[in-house]
């Protein structure tokens, strides 16, 4: 994703679980999606798709700091917030 245009494909056996929630969190971080809109939205496209403790990640996920590409438990300098995400 990053700064890319086009189109993303994912793809795996079931594709319920963590594909789910890899697509989440790009729509999460790179779309401004809501958790609850981006699990939404997953749903009318694959009924079934990010069910329990991955919702739970998508929300803490939802609104956290990156650095990079990568969620952090603290702000970046110049930064007023921080989430903590628990791995």
């Amino acid at each position: 994703a990053g700064s890319s245009k086009g189109v993303l494909a994912v793809h795996c056996l079931a594709g319920l679980g963590r594909t789910g929630t890899l697509i989440g969190v790009s729509m999460i971080k790179n779309h401004g999606f809501s958790a609850a809109e981006a699990i939404g939205w997953m749903r009318l496209a694959r009924p079934g798709c990010v069910i329990g403790i991955q919702q739970q990640y998508l929300s803490q996920i939802q609104g956290v700091e990156w650095v990079d590409n990568w969620p952090c438990n603290r702000a970046p300098p110049g930064s007023r917030t921080s989430k903590s995400v628990r791995w």
